[in-house]
Protein backbone atom coordinates (compact mmCIF):
# COMPACT_ATOMS: atom_id res chain seq x y z
CA UNK A 1 0.00 0.00 0.00
CA UNK A 2 2.75 2.47 0.93
CA UNK A 3 6.39 0.50 -0.16
CA UNK A 4 8.42 3.52 1.39
CA UNK A 5 6.68 3.80 4.99
CA UNK A 6 9.54 3.73 6.68
CA UNK A 7 8.53 2.30 10.01
CA UNK A 8 7.14 -0.57 8.71
CA UNK A 9 9.99 -1.04 6.97
CA UNK A 10 12.03 -0.97 9.30
CA UNK A 11 9.75 -3.27 11.76
CA UNK A 12 10.33 -6.15 9.33
CA UNK A 13 13.78 -5.78 9.04
CA UNK A 14 13.72 -5.65 13.36
CA UNK A 15 11.43 -8.83 12.73
CA UNK A 16 13.62 -10.94 10.79
CA UNK A 17 16.19 -10.12 12.99
CA UNK A 18 14.81 -10.81 16.20
CA UNK A 19 14.27 -14.17 14.84
CA UNK A 20 17.90 -14.44 13.53
CA UNK A 21 18.63 -14.15 17.16
CA UNK A 22 16.50 -17.04 18.07
CA UNK A 23 18.08 -19.12 15.07
CA UNK A 24 15.01 -19.74 13.18
CA UNK A 25 15.66 -21.25 9.92
CA UNK A 26 13.70 -19.06 8.00
CA UNK A 27 15.94 -16.01 9.00
CA UNK A 28 19.35 -16.89 8.76
CA UNK A 29 21.98 -13.92 8.77
CA UNK A 30 21.96 -14.57 5.14
CA UNK A 31 17.97 -14.49 4.94
CA UNK A 32 18.93 -10.77 6.85
CA UNK A 33 21.48 -9.54 4.44
CA UNK A 34 19.43 -10.24 1.72
CA UNK A 35 16.68 -8.10 2.97
CA UNK A 36 19.19 -5.53 4.40
CA UNK A 37 21.46 -5.48 0.80
CA UNK A 38 17.73 -4.87 -1.60
CA UNK A 39 16.77 -2.23 1.40
CA UNK A 40 20.39 -0.19 0.83
CA UNK A 41 19.79 -0.70 -3.16
CA UNK A 42 16.67 0.84 -2.91
CA UNK A 43 17.50 4.39 -1.13
CA UNK A 44 18.01 7.23 -3.87
CA UNK A 45 21.55 7.81 -4.79
CA UNK A 46 22.11 11.74 -3.25
CA UNK A 47 22.23 14.18 -5.64
CA UNK A 48 25.43 16.20 -5.18
CA UNK A 49 24.81 19.99 -6.04
CA UNK A 50 27.49 22.23 -7.74
CA UNK A 51 29.63 24.22 -6.95
CA UNK A 52 32.87 26.03 -7.86
CA UNK A 53 34.24 27.14 -4.81
CA UNK A 54 38.06 25.44 -4.92
CA UNK A 55 38.87 25.39 -0.90
CA UNK A 56 35.31 24.10 0.08
CA UNK A 57 35.13 21.14 -2.54
CA UNK A 58 38.79 20.06 -1.27
CA UNK A 59 37.37 20.42 2.36
CA UNK A 60 34.42 18.01 1.39
CA UNK A 61 35.92 15.81 -0.58
CA UNK A 62 38.47 15.12 2.70
CA UNK A 63 35.69 14.30 4.59
CA UNK A 64 34.77 11.46 2.72
CA UNK A 65 36.87 9.79 5.27
CA UNK A 66 33.78 9.24 7.26
CA UNK A 67 34.26 6.78 10.29
CA UNK A 68 31.07 5.22 12.28
CA UNK A 69 31.01 4.53 15.92
CA UNK A 70 28.76 1.52 16.69
CA UNK A 71 27.85 1.02 20.83
CA UNK A 72 26.31 -1.57 22.23
CA UNK A 73 24.37 -1.04 25.95
CA UNK A 74 26.76 0.19 28.45
CA UNK A 75 30.15 -0.59 26.67
CA UNK A 76 31.46 3.14 27.17
CA UNK A 77 30.59 4.40 23.30
CA UNK A 78 31.18 7.87 24.70
CA UNK A 79 34.18 7.17 26.89
CA UNK A 80 35.88 5.90 23.23
CA UNK A 81 34.41 8.57 21.69
CA UNK A 82 35.84 11.33 23.57
CA UNK A 83 39.41 9.97 23.00
CA UNK A 84 39.08 11.39 19.29
CA UNK A 85 37.56 14.52 20.37
CA UNK A 86 40.42 16.66 19.85
CA UNK A 87 42.92 15.24 17.09
CA UNK A 88 43.80 17.97 14.99
CA UNK A 89 43.15 15.81 12.13
CA UNK A 90 39.48 14.68 12.92
CA UNK A 91 36.53 16.22 13.34
CA UNK A 92 33.47 14.99 15.56
CA UNK A 93 30.11 16.39 17.04
CA UNK A 94 30.40 15.25 20.80
CA UNK A 95 27.73 12.63 21.73
CA UNK A 96 25.16 10.92 19.71
CA UNK A 97 23.30 13.79 18.20
CA UNK A 98 23.02 12.75 15.02
CA UNK A 99 22.16 8.83 15.64
CA UNK A 100 19.03 9.70 13.58
CA UNK A 101 19.82 12.50 10.54
CA UNK A 102 20.08 10.21 8.22
CA UNK A 103 16.35 8.72 8.33
CA UNK A 104 14.66 9.98 5.49
CA UNK A 105 12.59 11.87 7.61
CA UNK A 106 15.00 14.48 9.22
CA UNK A 107 15.98 15.70 6.18
CA UNK A 108 12.15 15.87 5.46
CA UNK A 109 11.95 18.29 8.25
CA UNK A 110 14.83 20.24 7.65
CA UNK A 111 15.12 21.16 3.71
CA UNK A 112 12.88 24.07 2.41
CA UNK A 113 12.31 24.93 -1.24
CA UNK A 114 15.30 25.76 -3.15
CA UNK A 115 12.90 28.52 -5.02
CA UNK A 116 13.07 30.47 -1.88
CA UNK A 117 15.26 32.99 -2.08
CA UNK A 118 16.42 32.82 2.13
CA UNK A 119 15.83 28.32 1.68
CA UNK A 120 19.34 29.06 3.22
CA UNK A 121 18.29 30.51 6.56
CA UNK A 122 15.81 28.76 6.56
CA UNK A 123 17.41 25.46 6.59
CA UNK A 124 20.05 26.91 8.98
CA UNK A 125 16.82 28.25 11.51
CA UNK A 126 15.21 25.00 11.12
CA UNK A 127 18.29 22.48 12.07
CA UNK A 128 19.26 25.26 14.93
CA UNK A 129 15.52 24.63 16.40
CA UNK A 130 16.24 20.64 15.97
CA UNK A 131 19.19 20.73 16.94
CA UNK A 132 19.29 23.00 20.15
CA UNK A 133 21.15 20.42 22.23
CA UNK A 134 24.16 21.20 19.74
CA UNK A 135 24.48 24.71 21.40
CA UNK A 136 23.82 23.94 24.99
CA UNK A 137 23.81 20.31 26.26
CA UNK A 138 21.51 21.45 29.17
CA UNK A 139 18.38 21.16 26.51
CA UNK A 140 15.84 18.19 27.09
CA UNK A 141 14.75 19.04 23.57
CA UNK A 142 14.37 15.34 21.76
CA UNK A 143 16.32 15.21 18.78
CA UNK A 144 15.58 12.76 15.74
CA UNK A 145 16.11 8.85 16.68
CA UNK A 146 15.43 9.82 20.17
CA UNK A 147 19.31 8.21 21.64
CA UNK A 148 19.28 7.19 25.10
CA UNK A 149 15.88 7.72 25.46
CA UNK A 150 15.77 11.19 26.16
CA UNK A 151 17.62 13.92 28.38
CA UNK A 152 20.92 13.33 25.99
CA UNK A 153 23.09 15.82 27.60
CA UNK A 154 22.25 14.58 31.03
CA UNK A 155 22.27 10.88 30.50
CA UNK A 156 25.75 11.06 27.67
CA UNK A 157 27.33 13.13 30.94
CA UNK A 158 28.33 16.19 28.51
CA UNK A 159 26.33 18.50 31.78
CA UNK A 160 29.67 17.70 33.82
CA UNK A 161 32.59 18.24 31.66
CA UNK A 162 36.13 19.84 33.36
CA UNK A 163 38.08 19.51 35.71
CA UNK A 164 35.83 20.25 38.28
CA UNK A 165 32.35 18.60 36.59
CA UNK A 166 30.67 22.23 36.14
CA UNK A 167 31.33 22.79 32.39
CA UNK A 168 28.62 22.17 29.91
CA UNK A 169 28.60 21.48 26.35
CA UNK A 170 28.05 24.27 24.47
CA UNK A 171 28.43 26.53 21.56
CA UNK A 172 27.77 29.77 20.13
CA UNK A 173 24.17 29.39 17.96
CA UNK A 174 24.75 32.70 16.50
CA UNK A 175 28.28 32.02 15.26
CA UNK A 176 27.67 28.96 14.31
CA UNK A 177 24.75 29.62 11.83
CA UNK A 178 26.95 32.54 10.67
CA UNK A 179 29.52 30.32 9.52
CA UNK A 180 26.93 27.84 8.10
CA UNK A 181 25.24 30.39 6.54
CA UNK A 182 28.21 31.51 4.94
CA UNK A 183 29.41 27.84 3.41
CA UNK A 184 25.69 27.39 2.01
CA UNK A 185 26.19 30.77 -0.20
CA UNK A 186 28.55 28.38 -2.18
CA UNK A 187 25.49 26.45 -3.43
CA UNK A 188 22.18 26.90 -5.47
CA UNK A 189 20.74 23.66 -3.85
CA UNK A 190 21.43 21.30 -0.99
CA UNK A 191 21.66 17.98 -0.25
CA UNK A 192 21.38 15.89 3.00
CA UNK A 193 25.43 14.29 2.76
CA UNK A 194 26.98 17.72 1.96
CA UNK A 195 25.06 19.50 4.21
CA UNK A 196 26.39 16.50 7.33
CA UNK A 197 29.62 17.87 5.75
CA UNK A 198 28.88 21.76 6.15
CA UNK A 199 27.39 21.26 9.52
CA UNK A 200 31.05 19.75 10.85
CA UNK A 201 33.19 22.51 9.58
CA UNK A 202 31.26 25.16 10.49
CA UNK A 203 31.53 23.82 13.82
CA UNK A 204 35.20 23.40 13.50
CA UNK A 205 34.76 27.01 12.12
CA UNK A 206 32.62 28.01 15.09
CA UNK A 207 35.31 26.69 17.68
CA UNK A 208 38.08 28.51 15.72
CA UNK A 209 39.68 25.78 13.78
CA UNK A 210 41.55 26.58 11.08
CA UNK A 211 42.97 23.31 9.41
CA UNK A 212 41.54 20.66 7.46
CA UNK A 213 40.08 17.69 8.39
CA UNK A 214 41.32 14.22 7.24
CA UNK A 215 38.92 12.12 9.41
CA UNK A 216 34.63 12.72 10.24
CA UNK A 217 34.22 10.56 13.19
CA UNK A 218 30.30 10.12 13.62
CA UNK A 219 28.82 8.70 16.83
CA UNK A 220 25.72 6.83 14.95
CA UNK A 221 25.04 4.92 18.26
CA UNK A 222 22.66 1.89 18.04
CA UNK A 223 21.02 2.93 14.14
CA UNK A 224 18.04 1.08 13.04
CA UNK A 225 18.21 -0.71 9.76
CA UNK A 226 16.38 2.53 7.82
CA UNK A 227 18.88 5.15 9.11
CA UNK A 228 21.94 2.20 8.96
CA UNK A 229 20.89 1.89 4.89
CA UNK A 230 20.83 5.72 4.28
CA UNK A 231 24.09 6.35 5.88
CA UNK A 232 26.09 3.10 3.98
CA UNK A 233 24.12 4.94 1.02
CA UNK A 234 24.82 8.24 1.54
CA UNK A 235 28.91 7.22 2.31
CA UNK A 236 30.04 3.86 -0.31
CA UNK A 237 33.51 4.26 1.58
CA UNK A 238 32.82 4.44 5.13
CA UNK A 239 33.59 2.39 7.70
CA UNK A 240 32.44 1.21 10.83
CA UNK A 241 34.16 1.11 14.16
CA UNK A 242 32.43 -0.74 17.33
CA UNK A 243 32.86 -0.81 21.33
CA UNK A 244 32.38 -3.76 23.02
CA UNK A 245 32.37 -4.81 26.34
CA UNK A 246 32.03 -8.26 28.23
CA UNK A 247 28.78 -9.17 27.32
CA UNK A 248 27.49 -10.23 30.74
CA UNK A 249 28.54 -7.27 32.71
CA UNK A 250 27.65 -5.11 30.23
CA UNK A 251 24.48 -6.56 30.17
CA UNK A 252 24.15 -5.92 34.11
CA UNK A 253 25.16 -2.78 33.66
CA UNK A 254 22.73 -1.97 31.24
CA UNK A 255 20.11 -3.10 33.16
CA UNK A 256 21.03 -1.31 36.76
CA UNK A 257 20.84 1.81 34.51
CA UNK A 258 16.75 0.74 33.74
CA UNK A 259 16.12 0.63 37.30
CA UNK A 260 14.94 3.03 40.04
CA UNK A 261 17.89 5.13 41.00
CA UNK A 262 17.15 4.17 44.59
CA UNK A 263 17.00 0.38 43.91
CA UNK A 264 19.50 -1.87 46.44
CA UNK A 265 19.55 -5.41 45.56
CA UNK A 266 20.23 -6.26 49.43
CA UNK A 267 17.24 -4.11 50.81
CA UNK A 268 15.07 -4.50 47.79
CA UNK A 269 12.83 -7.50 49.55
CA UNK A 270 8.84 -6.97 49.03
CA UNK A 271 6.99 -6.08 46.62
CA UNK A 272 5.81 -2.27 46.47
CA UNK A 273 3.03 -1.56 44.44
CA UNK A 274 4.52 1.94 43.92
CA UNK A 275 7.21 0.52 41.04
CA UNK A 276 4.78 -2.32 40.02
CA UNK A 277 4.50 -0.22 36.79
CA UNK A 278 7.90 0.68 36.76
CA UNK A 279 9.14 -2.31 37.31
CA UNK A 280 7.37 -4.09 34.67
CA UNK A 281 8.67 -1.56 32.01
CA UNK A 282 12.00 -2.27 33.03
CA UNK A 283 11.43 -6.08 32.84
CA UNK A 284 10.20 -5.67 29.21
CA UNK A 285 13.39 -3.63 28.48
CA UNK A 286 15.75 -6.07 29.97
CA UNK A 287 13.86 -8.59 27.86
CA UNK A 288 14.89 -6.37 24.53
CA UNK A 289 18.51 -5.52 25.85
CA UNK A 290 19.08 -8.95 26.26
CA UNK A 291 18.09 -9.85 22.81
CA UNK A 292 19.58 -6.83 21.46
CA UNK A 293 23.21 -7.65 23.24
CA UNK A 294 22.82 -10.74 21.31
CA UNK A 295 22.40 -8.82 18.16
CA UNK A 296 25.08 -6.28 18.88
CA UNK A 297 27.75 -7.84 16.60
CA UNK A 298 25.59 -9.05 13.68
CA UNK A 299 24.01 -5.91 12.24
CA UNK A 300 23.68 -6.50 8.35
CA UNK A 301 24.97 -2.88 8.04
CA UNK A 302 28.49 -4.76 9.06
CA UNK A 303 28.54 -6.67 5.64
CA UNK A 304 28.01 -3.82 3.67
CA UNK A 305 31.36 -1.65 4.67
CA UNK A 306 35.12 -2.78 6.59
CA UNK A 307 34.17 -3.43 10.20
CA UNK A 308 36.55 -2.82 13.12
CA UNK A 309 35.74 -4.02 16.55
CA UNK A 310 37.28 -2.78 20.00
CA UNK A 311 36.91 -4.45 23.37
CA UNK A 312 37.02 -1.11 25.50
CA UNK A 313 38.48 -3.72 27.95
CA UNK A 314 41.95 -3.00 25.98
CA UNK A 315 41.16 0.45 25.94
CA UNK A 316 41.11 0.71 29.72
CA UNK A 317 43.96 -2.07 30.26
CA UNK A 318 46.17 -1.25 27.08
CA UNK A 319 45.26 2.02 26.18
CA UNK A 320 48.60 3.43 24.40
CA UNK A 321 48.82 0.12 22.09
CA UNK A 322 45.21 -0.37 21.58
CA UNK A 323 44.49 3.53 20.62
CA UNK A 324 47.72 3.53 17.55
CA UNK A 325 46.33 0.29 16.80
CA UNK A 326 43.35 2.54 16.01
CA UNK A 327 44.41 5.60 14.86
CA UNK A 328 46.57 3.93 11.93
CA UNK A 329 43.50 2.08 11.04
CA UNK A 330 41.56 5.61 10.94
CA UNK A 331 44.54 6.78 9.17
CA UNK A 332 45.98 9.46 11.80
CA UNK A 333 48.97 10.06 13.73
CA UNK A 334 49.40 9.77 16.99
CA UNK A 335 48.39 12.38 19.10
CA UNK A 336 47.82 13.43 23.10
CA UNK A 337 44.12 13.40 22.82
CA UNK A 338 44.08 9.69 21.99
CA UNK A 339 45.08 8.99 25.79
CA UNK A 340 42.49 11.59 27.36
CA UNK A 341 38.79 11.55 27.52
CA UNK A 342 38.25 14.93 26.93
CA UNK A 343 35.18 17.04 24.90
CA UNK A 344 35.91 20.73 23.48
CA UNK A 345 38.93 20.77 25.66
CA UNK A 346 37.30 19.55 29.13
CA UNK A 347 37.63 16.38 30.86
CA UNK A 348 34.86 13.98 29.98
CA UNK A 349 33.95 11.83 33.34
CA UNK A 350 31.27 9.87 31.69
CA UNK A 351 28.27 8.84 34.10
CA UNK A 352 27.58 5.40 35.71
CA UNK A 353 25.40 4.01 38.43
CA UNK A 354 27.66 1.19 39.49
CA UNK A 355 31.14 2.43 39.14
CA UNK A 356 32.55 6.08 40.90
CA UNK A 357 32.49 8.32 37.90
CA UNK A 358 35.71 7.45 36.24
CA UNK A 359 38.60 9.16 33.80
CA UNK A 360 41.33 8.73 31.84
CA UNK A 361 42.75 4.28 32.19
CA UNK A 362 40.73 4.07 35.50
CA UNK A 363 39.23 0.35 35.25
CA UNK A 364 36.64 0.22 38.20
CA UNK A 365 34.15 -0.44 35.56
CA UNK A 366 35.61 -3.34 34.10
CA UNK A 367 37.37 -4.88 36.95
CA UNK A 368 33.66 -4.90 38.93
CA UNK A 369 32.28 -8.55 39.70
CA UNK A 370 28.92 -9.13 38.18
CA UNK A 371 26.22 -9.57 40.90
CA UNK A 372 25.22 -6.27 41.25
CA UNK A 373 21.53 -7.26 40.12
CA UNK A 374 22.79 -10.99 38.42
CA UNK A 375 22.70 -14.20 41.07
CA UNK A 376 25.43 -17.11 40.31
CA UNK A 377 22.29 -18.99 38.69
CA UNK A 378 21.44 -16.08 36.22
CA UNK A 379 25.69 -15.52 35.92
CA UNK A 380 25.68 -19.22 34.79
CA UNK A 381 22.95 -19.14 32.42
CA UNK A 382 23.41 -15.90 30.82
CA UNK A 383 27.55 -17.33 30.94
CA UNK A 384 26.62 -20.52 28.89
CA UNK A 385 24.51 -18.50 26.33
CA UNK A 386 26.73 -16.21 25.70
CA UNK A 387 29.78 -18.99 25.01
CA UNK A 388 30.11 -18.16 21.68
CA UNK A 389 30.95 -14.44 22.08
CA UNK A 390 32.63 -14.76 24.80
CA UNK A 391 35.06 -16.84 22.80
CA UNK A 392 35.31 -15.63 19.82
CA UNK A 393 36.33 -11.63 21.47
CA UNK A 394 38.69 -13.05 23.37
CA UNK A 395 36.88 -13.12 27.38
CA UNK A 396 37.20 -17.04 27.64
CA UNK A 397 39.27 -19.74 25.84
CA UNK A 398 37.81 -22.07 24.11
CA UNK A 399 36.48 -25.43 26.24
CA UNK A 400 33.67 -27.10 24.18
CA UNK A 401 33.49 -30.19 26.78
CA UNK A 402 33.24 -27.63 29.78
CA UNK A 403 30.77 -25.81 27.86
CA UNK A 404 28.72 -28.76 27.61
CA UNK A 405 28.71 -29.81 30.52
CA UNK A 406 26.89 -26.18 31.22
CA UNK A 407 24.54 -25.99 28.88
CA UNK A 408 23.27 -29.63 30.22
CA UNK A 409 23.01 -27.96 33.64
CA UNK A 410 20.82 -24.54 32.72
CA UNK A 411 18.65 -26.99 30.97
CA UNK A 412 16.16 -27.88 33.44
CA UNK A 413 16.57 -23.62 34.67
CA UNK A 414 15.58 -22.35 31.54
CA UNK A 415 11.48 -22.88 32.67
CA UNK A 416 12.22 -20.71 35.73
CA UNK A 417 12.62 -17.22 35.79
CA UNK A 418 15.90 -15.67 36.51
CA UNK A 419 16.45 -14.93 39.90
CA UNK A 420 16.31 -10.95 39.03
CA UNK A 421 13.05 -11.07 37.52
CA UNK A 422 12.16 -12.61 40.93
CA UNK A 423 13.95 -9.71 42.68
CA UNK A 424 12.13 -7.46 40.55
CA UNK A 425 8.88 -8.68 41.29
CA UNK A 426 9.62 -8.48 44.92
CA UNK A 427 9.67 -12.40 45.35
CA UNK A 428 6.07 -13.57 44.49
CA UNK A 429 4.54 -16.26 44.12
CA UNK A 430 5.35 -18.37 40.89
CA UNK A 431 1.94 -17.99 40.11
CA UNK A 432 1.00 -14.44 40.30
CA UNK A 433 4.57 -13.44 38.45
CA UNK A 434 3.54 -13.62 34.31
CA UNK A 435 0.61 -12.05 36.01
CA UNK A 436 2.58 -9.02 37.36
CA UNK A 437 5.12 -8.55 34.62
CA UNK A 438 2.57 -9.44 31.45
CA UNK A 439 4.16 -10.95 28.77
CA UNK A 440 8.12 -10.03 29.09
CA UNK A 441 8.40 -13.05 30.91
CA UNK A 442 6.99 -15.05 28.67
CA UNK A 443 8.61 -13.70 25.79
CA UNK A 444 12.25 -14.46 27.12
CA UNK A 445 11.72 -17.73 28.52
CA UNK A 446 10.76 -18.63 24.42
CA UNK A 447 13.78 -16.35 23.77
CA UNK A 448 16.55 -18.46 25.82
CA UNK A 449 15.12 -21.22 24.83
CA UNK A 450 15.51 -21.55 21.35
CA UNK A 451 18.42 -19.84 21.95
CA UNK A 452 19.55 -22.70 24.34
CA UNK A 453 18.57 -25.36 21.59
CA UNK A 454 20.21 -23.56 18.81
CA UNK A 455 23.73 -23.66 21.17
CA UNK A 456 22.82 -27.81 21.77
CA UNK A 457 23.03 -28.27 17.63
CA UNK A 458 25.72 -26.02 16.35
CA UNK A 459 27.68 -25.21 19.06
CA UNK A 460 27.57 -21.66 17.92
Amino acid sequence: LKPDYNDALNNIMSTLFVAMAQASESSSPEVLSTHFDQLVKEVPEPEKPAIENAEIVSELQDLENVVALVGTGRSGSLHFHSLFDGHPDITTIPGPFFKGFFHPDTWTKLRRSFEAHDWRELLTERFSDIYEILFDARSEKPVPGNPMDGQLGLSAGLTTLGADRDRFLQLDRQAFSQNLLSLLDNFKMMDRVTFFKLIHIAYERTLGHTNNKKVLFYHIHNPNFIEAAHFIKSFRKARFIQIIREPVQSLESWCMSKLPTEFRKDEYKTWDSTYQKVLEKCLDKIFNMLVTKFLSTRHPAFSCLPLKTVRLEDVRKNNRDTMLDVAQWIGVEEHESLYKPSFQGHDYWGTTKLSPQIVGSDQANIKRKVGILFSDKDVLILNTLFYPERVFFGYKVEDEASFRDDLARIEPLLDEPFDFERLLCGNLPEDQLEQRTKGALINMRHFIKTKWLYLKNHST
